[in-house]
């Protein structure tokens, strides 16, 4: 079967996902669409990237990823197809994709590069995808390898003596706030000593849980998302509103 996600800053009401959507349905091969996302911040790379690795490898091997945001940003107007783990990913050459893979090993090709089309999703990213299923994955026959592609630094959590700070990259459609404190961040800078992660100026948590049910409604909590990335909710309320943990705020941890 096949199966390609959709994941660009289309907005979930624009007729240009519905554009997409009616070429690729209109292909003689008629692939699964799954959407990730078209509502993360327009141009915004580091958000949509972050939702985007939240998500890609639930998906069977053989899927292919299209992700379009601000593909005008792309270096020479280059469209990459990359090979990771099986799964195919079409990506704008500005960035993204490392963001995705910071450290992994990748096989790229090169699809196009400018001058480009007026709708490059659709005249380039949409056809490489219909390339890839009607040619059996053949990716080395339909593009051309590249060595080298753009590449931007992550932003990391930092360590400053006895404090963790780390940045809100994502707040969900429930309101909590997605950070990039990894597990292994965090439990390597308390290495089981007491601490205390800051959310404003009168309030704070002192442990983080499993699951949001082991708190009572309204109270703040801490807990690891499906990647391991510390996130913070408030138990039937929206962490965003009543906290004001919205996107690019820092978020520190203190040791006691």
């Amino acid at each position: 079967m096949a199966i390609i996600t959709l994941t660009t800053d289309l907005g979930s009401k624009s007729h240009y996902l519905s554009i997409v959507k009616g070429m690729l349905l209109g292909a003689a091969l008629k692939p699964t669409i799954v959407d990730i996302s078209h509502d993360c911040e327009p141009f915004d790379i580091i958000e949509s990237a972050y939702v985007f690795r939240l998500v890609y490898d639930y998906f069977p091997p053989n899927t292919v990823h299209l992700f379009s945001i601000n593909y005008n940003s792309a270096q020479q107007g280059r469209i990459l197809c990359a090979l990771y783990k099986g799964h195919y990913f079409i990506f704008p050459d500005n960035g993204s994709l490392s963001l995705v893979f910071p450290d992994e090993d990748l096989k790229v090709w090169e699809i196009a590069k400018a001058p480009l089309p007026s709708f490059v999703i659709g005249e380039v990213m949409v056809k490489a995808a219909l390339q890839l299923f009607e040619n059996n994955y053949n990716s080395d026959q339909l593009f051309l390898p590249l060595d080298k592609y753009h590449k931007v630094g992550a932003i990391k959590a930092v360590v400053s003596e006895n404090k963790l700070t780390g940045t809100i990259m994502f707040n969900d459609s429930y309101g909590n706030a997605h950070t990039n404190i990894t597990k292994n961040d965090f439990e390597t800078f308390t290495s089981n000593r007491k601490f205390r992660i800051n959310l404003s100026r009168h309030e704070w948590i002192e442990e983080v849980n499993t699951s949001f049910s082991d708190s009572k409604g309204g109270e703040s909590v801490g807990k690891f998302n499906n990647k391991n990335l510390l996130m913070i909710g408030v138990t039937r309320g929206k962490a965003t509103q009543l906290l004001n943990l919205t996107k690019n705020k820092t978020i520190s941890i203190d040791l006691l």
